[in-house]
């Protein structure tokens, strides 16, 4: 093995690890009241590259998941394909042509996970950087 591919091996273990405990975290620390699990489980890790990855919110597990993250700007919600919104109040129907809502405060649980843990993926890399340093060592010397 060489020594490029000794540190590239490193490297991606470094990213990986780090990707991992970010997504973990971030799926167990938020603001959202969870209901389903649906937007715990859209937290994904993934490789983007040797030396890159990337933490992303899965549209197709919670596609309302983007919203929830960034948040929403007050909005008003007509129906799409009826003439009134519908929904139960104490047991009755209530009806509306149009409903204004006052937005989604955001919850920006993927950022605050990694500033959470960047001392932990420093320490993961610092981790790494030793190992490699050890293997390089052990292949120049021929062990």
């Amino acid at each position: 093995m060489s020594i490029s591919d000794i540190i590239y091996k490193h490297i991606r273990q470094a990213i990986k690890e780090s990707a991992t405990i970010i997504a973990e975290y971030a799926r167990e620390n938020h603001r959202f009241k969870a209901h389903t699990g649906q937007m715990e489980r859209s937290v994904v890790p993934e490789s983007i590259s040797n030396t890159s990855a990337v933490i992303r919110l899965d549209t197709a597990v919670a596609p309302y998941a983007a919203y929830v993250h960034q948040g929403t700007a007050a909005h008003r919600i007509v129906p799409r394909r009826r003439m009134a919104l519908r929904w139960t109040d104490g047991g009755r129907f209530r009806f509306s042509k149009w409903v204004n809502h006052p937005g989604t405060r955001s919850d920006p649980f993927l950022y605050q996970a990694a500033d959470t843990n960047r001392d932990k993926v420093a320490g993961i890399v610092d981790r790494q950087i030793e190992t490699a340093k050890d293997d390089i060592a052990a292949a120049l010397t021929g062990r």
